[in-house]
């Protein structure tokens, strides 16, 4: 396999770099694209800096993947409008780590559950079964160990919150209360209208 030249690796370093920047930091002043755009962007740039060939980056796309990608997006999207995520004044810590545990543990159990995931199903050949029945007990201990151990860290939390949220639903349900008490002014206007 022949290296690449000089120019190719400084001009291939410097679009990777520019998608790196984009992909970590999606908010950059100078340039507020995003990361999808800024993946596309760092993807243009190695065509253009004639890193690659059009038809080798064409030959990159791989289509499977994109689909479940755009399949997650949009479905998440609906997700968030049609207000799945509601708030209940919990503490957000244990729950946005145990989403991001959890979803990274049991991803690796089928094919299409992360992108690594189908790039080896499609290359090797691997029926979906195969594929779930190899993985799926170690990704079921993975699970539990990460509950266990989620559990043993924020358990002393999570019950402190539950006891100062119902506090605070009775000190919401008395001001309820107070707040429909009728006030002179309520009591006058209801009898002047009765009187007309």
């Amino acid at each position: 396999m022949a290296l690449a030249s000089t120019v190719k690796v400084v001009l291939g370093s410097i679009a990777f770099a520019i998608f790196w920047v984009l992909a970590v930091f999606p908010a950059v002043p100078f340039l507020p694209v995003g990361r999808t755009a800024g993946s596309l962007l760092g993807g243009m740039l190695m065509v253009i800096f004639q890193v690659i060939t059009a038809d080798q980056a064409y030959d990159a796309i791989d289509l499977q993947i994109l689909g479940l990608l755009f399949g997650t997006m949009v479905v998440s999207v609906y997700l968030e409008r049609a207000d799945m995520y509601k708030q209940h004044n919990l503490p957000p810590h244990p729950f946005l780590l145990a989403l991001a545990s959890s979803a990274n543990i049991g991803s690796a159990a089928t094919p299409i559950g992360n992108p690594q995931n189908l790039v080896i199903a499609v290359q090797s050949k691997i029926s979906f079964g195969n594929f779930l029945i190899g993985i799926l007990p170690t990704m079921i201990m993975g699970v539990i160990v990460n509950a266990l151990l989620l559990l043993c860290m924020y358990w002393k939390l999570l019950s402190i919150e539950k006891d100062e949220e119902d506090v605070a639903v009775e000190v919401i349900a008395e001001e309820e209360v107070n707040s429909h008490r009728f006030s002179p002014a309520t009591m006058s206007h209801s009898t002047s209208l009765n009187s007309q």
